[in-house]
């Protein structure tokens, strides 16, 4: 198969002054989720992370297309970027099929903002290894929930549990979707209990 050179673009927009009306920022994102779609469609953008700030937060946060055309690899972000953008404490849930790729660059940002990481999946070991030399405890769970119960208990008020895989979601759920569901559905049920 032919290899694709992707262009990915991420997004950082900041417009809106203070006195810009809800309606008129809703507006602005119409316009900006359409024209990227049109992009995308019509094949001048393979995938893209479009995230708009106001004053400092924020305020719109979508992929659109492909990270990998030819696998349907949706354009799942830079999970560097996620990481780094985290302003609270942090616990991380990562962990899928990795597909070969350098986990390396997830260090530097975890050490600054992580302070513990839940893997999950395939190559759970493979990351772990990365992290073994680092300060940062690490744990291999068997499932998602457990990774997030485990995330839950350790977690202190204002911490943030951050599900950011690093991964494809296959070896474990149907899909990317699939595995955000059950992401949303035992924190809903954790949630409840407390």
């Amino acid at each position: 198969m032919k290899k694709i050179n992707l262009l990915m673009v991420a997004f950082t927009v900041i417009f809106f002054s203070y006195t810009n009306q809800l309606t008129a920022q809703s507006k602005a994102f119409i316009n900006l989720d359409h024209y990227l779609q049109t992009e995308i469609k019509e094949g001048r953008l393979k995938g893209v992370h479009a995230a708009v700030f106001q004053n400092g937060s924020l305020v719109y946060d979508h992929f659109y297309g492909y990270r990998d055309v030819e696998s349907k690899d949706t354009m799942q972000g830079n999970e560097e970027y996620f990481i780094q953008s985290m302003t609270k404490p942090t616990l991380l849930i990562a962990g899928g099929d990795g597909k070969n790729q350098n986990f390396k660059a997830l260090i530097n940002p975890s050490k600054i903002k992580v302070k513990n990481i839940a893997l999950i999946g395939k190559d759970a070991k493979i990351i772990q290894e990365i992290f073994t030399d680092e300060s940062i405890p690490v744990s291999i769970e068997k499932n998602l929930e457990l990774a997030i119960i485990k995330s839950f208990e350790l977690a202190k008020s204002g911490d943030v549990i951050l599900l950011s895989p690093a991964c494809a979601s296959t070896d474990m759920f149907k899909n990317y979707v699939h595995r955000g569901q059950v992401f949303k559905d035992c924190v809903s049920r954790l949630k409840n209990k407390s």
